[in-house]
């Protein structure tokens, strides 16, 4: 490699790594002003851990920390050419990846019982709060369009336009 590609790599790293700091900022600035506005006009609190997992805003603002990180250290890590903070950043993305990798595979192996405690969680958790908070009543229609756009695909449509009427909530109703 000649001093010129490798300078044109470095540099295309440190463009695109910035964009990851410039995305990963607006995550982060978007979810607090989400939270700000929702905390204001809503007077909603966290009271439990599904509050928090459920709470678009507060997953924007975790989302948007992580990828700052990972493209901080990238963008250092190529502007200095600096092996251990690029290691780092291997070591990070790679660690999300096995992670994430390790979740599928365990939610494919255990699938019953991954639909039981899901299912559970949202009957208990979720499904009582769809009146009351406009996030969760959002999340919820989202996943009964992306199910029901699963089933279209499937040739096997089932159209829910009530909440009582999708089988996992209907024992909560």
């Amino acid at each position: 490699m000649t001093w010129l590609q490798r300078k044109l790599a470095v540099e295309m790293c440190m463009i695109l790594f910035h964009l990851f700091q410039l995305v990963g900022a607006a995550l982060v600035g978007i979810g607090i002003w989400a939270y700000i506005e929702k905390t204001h006009f809503n007077h909603a609190q966290i009271e439990n851990i599904y509050d928090a997992i459920f709470d678009i805003s507060l997953i924007f603002i975790i989302l948007g920390i992580i990828i700052f990180i990972l493209g901080l250290t990238g963008y250092i890590g190529a502007l200095r050419e600096n092996i251990c903070l690029l290691y780092c950043f291997n070591i990070l993305l790679g660690g999300i990846f096995l992670f994430l990798f390790g979740a599928s595979v365990a939610a494919f192996l255990l699938k019953d019982k991954f639909i039981g405690k899901l299912t559970s969680i949202f009957q208990e958790n979720v499904i009582p709060k769809y009146t009351e908070d406009d996030d969760t009543k959002s999340l919820v229609n989202w996943i009964q369009e992306q199910v029901s756009y699963l089933h279209t695909h499937t040739h096997t449509y089932i159209k829910y336009t009530d909440i009582r009427t999708v089988p996992a909530c209907q024992q909560v109703s």
